[in-house]
């Protein structure tokens, strides 16, 4: 959840990984904020249907990214969510399940509440993107 003292955008730590060029790093924030609405659409499905591969691959592409634009939070929340899912497929190829097959049982109560926290995450993100755009962009 948003909450007083989270930090959504670490933006020294962002323009530091852009070699401080203040306008890719608005250029990549944007792209992120496009990017990233589809990212969650698709890992919301994904989860739902059981598709815990995909979600896995998913989740990893948010956090790399969110990683790279130093999104703290949102990196956070995702990394957590990957975990599991990563506990998930491990568990599921152990007992000889095939990947590839959607095991809607695994999206479970603990995951469905990383994933809301992901999700509050994420909006507080994008509404901290935008400002950012908004005062430099």
């Amino acid at each position: 959840m948003a909450g007083e003292g989270v930090v959504y955008i670490n933006w020294a730590e962002g323009l530091k990984r852009i070699v401080n060029n203040a306008k890719l790093y608005i250029k990549m924030l944007t792209k992120m904020k496009s990017d990233c609405a589809q990212w969650m659409v698709d890992l919301s499905a994904q989860l739902e249907s059981g598709d815990m591969k995909a979600a896995q691959g998913s989740a990893h592409t948010i956090k790399g990214t969110s990683a790279n634009l130093a999104l703290t939070e949102l990196n956070k929340q995702v990394l957590e969510l990957e975990i599991q899912i990563k506990a998930k497929n491990a568990a599921a190829e152990s007992a000889g399940a095939d990947l590839e097959e959607k095991r809607p049982g695994d999206y479970d109560e603990s995951m469905k509440a990383q994933f809301a926290a992901l999700n509050a995450a994420y909006e507080a993100t994008m509404k901290a993107i935008d400002e950012v755009i908004a005062q430099y962009g």
